[in-house]
This record gives C-alpha cells, structure tokens and sequence, in this order.
C-alpha cells in the first residue's frame, strides 16, 4: 500500500537527481567539446542547461508539497471518522501496538460539520488523542492536523453528524 505523498516525493527525487547527473554529465561534454569540435561544445552546454531545468523544477514541486501544508491556521469542529499509520514499507497499521514503527507517517480522517470530510496527516502525540467517533476541536493547516481537543458529546452534537454520514 502506498501513502498519500509517495508519488510526488519520488518526482521530486529523480527531478533532482536527474538534473545533477544532467548537469555533471553537460559539464563533462561540454568540457571535451571546449577542446574536439564546437558542436559537442554546444551539447554540453544544452545538457547544463536542461539539468538546471530539471532541478529547478524539482525544487518547484517540492516546495509546492511543502507550501500545501502552510498558510494559515484554520480551527473548526469535527469528529474523528478513522485513524490509522502507515509504516517505512507502506503497511496499514490499524491496532495500537503496531505502532512502535520508528518510521511511521500517521493519519486521521475527519468529518466537519456540513458534510465535508477530509484526510489529514498529523504527528505521533496528536494522533493518540485522535479516538474514532470523538468530536473535538482541530486545527488544520493545508493538509495538517496540528492539534485535536476533545469535547463531551451530546446528544444534540451527535444528531449534527448524524445527517451528514452518507
């Protein structure tokens, strides 16, 4: 199983190689072409150029994955529909004693009031508060969870969800 990010972590990883080794490979040809012949000169130097391309683009993207978890704070109320991890080869964990994994990215799934339901990645302390079925009050920022603080349930409170679940 996958995790949410995986995809786009690794284009930024071979965004960013490829345009080192581009980059060395242009700086090699262009190099030899300085002494043989003007059109392998003229290579090396599109090779450079195409592996600062490639780089830049891959400090693009993963800075746009990063700028996807900043802004500003948002806090609202919500109940928590789902929790779970996901360890370092991208197994499912679901019961509490699995997650001793060292290398673990943990996950939430909650329901707002209005109908909106959403996935947000947290840290390990947030995500023990987060029981299935609590209502509390979240603080999300882009894709983050940064906070989760319990509130009493009443009746009244679980009616609002209730005509929102399909």
């Amino acid at each position: 199983m996958k995790w949410a990010n995986e995809g786009k972590e690794k284009l930024v990883g071979y965004l960013l190689v490829g345009g080192a080794v581009l980059f060395a490979f242009g700086l090699l040809v262009a190099f030899l072409g300085f002494f043989l012949s003007s059109t392998l000169f003229a290579f090396g130097v599109f090779l450079v150029f195409v592996g600062i391309c490639l780089a830049v683009a891959g400090f693009i993207v993963g800075f746009s994955h990063v700028g996807a978890s900043s802004g500003e704070p948002i806090q609202q109320e919500g109940r928590i529909m789902a929790r779970y991890a996901i360890n370092e080869i991208g197994e499912m964990i679901f019961d509490n004693y699995d997650f001793d994994a060292e290398v673990a990215k943990f996950y939430v799934r909650i329901q707002f009031l209005g109908g909106k339901r959403d996935e947000l990645e947290c840290a390990r302390p947030v995500f023990d508060l987060c029981g299935e079925g609590m209502r509390g009050m979240v603080i999300v920022q882009g894709s983050w969870l940064s906070q989760f603080v319990p509130l009493a349930d009443t009746d009244e409170t679980k009616a609002a969800y209730r005509d929102w679940e399909r």
